[in-house]
């Protein structure tokens, strides 16, 4: 047996502290020769944690791995998780998870679990007990549970500026975990419910982009204005596919009459283009002949000179680039009249006109191309020659394009005769 003094409380009172006992412990209080009955003080062990995880259970939709969080509460997950908490105590009975419901805790020797599927934040706390304790550990925890996001949808566009009749459109499409579906829907407008799917491809990821073009070989009714939009849809399982819309587009289907308009309309603005061409020609030509000029006189080109010659090369790079235009919209036009006018002698002829035209082109950015690598070489004799070349090449071009151009505005005019021989016989017909 071990003898401890009491401390004097004062007022007749003593006192001794049992710091922190670890088993039960029986003693007896002694003073003046008299002895107590034994006393006897019991060391209830207490419901403690000793080890917390929580086994997060992703919604496969996500695409995410399942992750096991250890010795924390707290958490950020997507909605729709099921979450599995595991607790290890050390003299516990029970485990609660304190919420707006409460979850009883499964005891399995001294580890007790409970799972709880997630749609919305969780705040909670986790209380041990056992017979002589009540909510000993009382640990509060938060989950904050993210909802899943509607999938986003950017798309641009612009008419092609030859035919005035396609729609191009560029789209990137976007989601917090994967897409699933796209597609376009066109409707009249006249119409609304009178819609028209057209699925489209997109993969299985949470981005992609598209390229399509409107109409395509799509059947529309010709003078009907239609509206359309793209829609993609997302992979929630939780609430359902969600999907977004893009803004609405408008195209109108033309009539073979408007179609002709539309088409003598865009000759007559190519034919005033290329008057245009015609006065730039005649610039470059004068200019052409000051440089060879200076060329032949001067042993060396200065800084002026060659910025000249320089500014030259650029400003003869976009008149070839405008001609290259030129030609290919005039193609266009005249391939839209082929249906109704397949034996036309005219059309014939300015088809072979824009060929030749085409060939001389290429012959002369190969010249161009020739002339600024000699520049920079500095070979003055070839680079004479070449110079005096492309002034030739450039006043049969001014030729070719005044043939051109006058074959150009007899072709308009007769088309725009015929049509307005069309209209007076529709008018006629309309008054019998």
């Amino acid at each position: 047996d071990e003898t401890y003094f009491l401390q004097n409380a004062g007022a007749g009172e003593f006192e001794y502290v049992f710091s922190k006992p670890t088993s039960n412990i029986t003693f007896r209080l002694n003073a003046n020769d008299v002895v107590s009955k034994p006393y006897s003080l019991a060391v209830t062990k207490a419901p403690v944690v000793t080890g917390f995880e929580m086994v997060l259970d992703y919604p496969a939709y996500t695409q995410k791995r399942d992750e096991i969080l250890k010795g924390t509460g707290n958490a950020m997950v997507p909605q729709g998780t099921n979450i599995i908490w595991k607790v290890s105590t050390s003299a516990t009975d029970e485990v609660f998870l304190y919420a707006k419901d409460t979850l009883p805790f499964k005891k399995t020797g001294d580890t007790f679990s409970t799972e709880k599927k997630l749609f919305s934040n969780l705040d909670y706390a986790v209380s041990t007990n056992n017979q002589y304790l009540k909510d000993y550990e009382n640990l509060a925890f938060s989950i904050d549970v993210v909802k899943d996001e509607y999938p986003e949808i950017q798309v641009q566009h612009e008419i092609d500026s030859t035919d005035h009749k396609t729609l191009y459109f560029h789209g990137q499409v976007s989601d917090d975990y994967a897409l699933t579906k796209l597609q376009l829907v066109y409707y009249p407008a006249s119409a609304p419910d009178n819609k028209t799917v057209v699925p489209m491809d997109v993969h299985n990821a949470n981005f992609d982009e598209f390229y399509v073009t409107f109409p395509q070989d799509l059947k529309l009714v010709e003078g009907e204005s239609y509206e359309l939009y793209f829609q993609v849809f997302d992979n929630d399982a939780v609430n359902g596919s969600k999907n977004t819309k893009s803004r609405n587009f408008v195209y109108r289907k033309l009539t073979k009459e408007e179609e002709q308009n539309q088409n003598l309309k865009q000759q007559n603005e190519t034919i005033q283009d290329l008057d245009k061409s015609l006065d730039n020609f005649e610039k470059q030509e004068k200019e052409l002949e000051e440089l060879s000029r200076t060329q032949k006189e001067k042993d060396q080109l200065n800084f002026n000179d060659k910025k000249k010659l320089e500014n030259l090369f650029k400003r003869q790079e976009q008149q070839e680039q405008m001609m290259q235009k030129f030609n290919q919209e005039m193609q266009k036009n005249l391939e839209e009249f082929q249906q109704e006018h397949m034996d036309d002698p005219m059309k014939e002829q300015l088809q072979d006109r824009l060929k030749e035209n085409e060939q001389q082109l290429q012959q002369d950015e190969k010249l161009l191309k020739e002339l600024q690598e000699l520049q920079e070489k500095i070979n003055k004799e070839e680079f004479a020659e070449k110079l005096e070349q492309l002034a030739k090449q450039n006043k049969n071009q001014k030729r070719s394009l005044e043939q051109l151009l006058e074959l150009t505005k007899r072709y308009y005019v007769g088309k725009k005769l015929e049509k307005l021989q069309q209209d007076l016989k529709q008018l006629a017909e309309k008054q019998e």
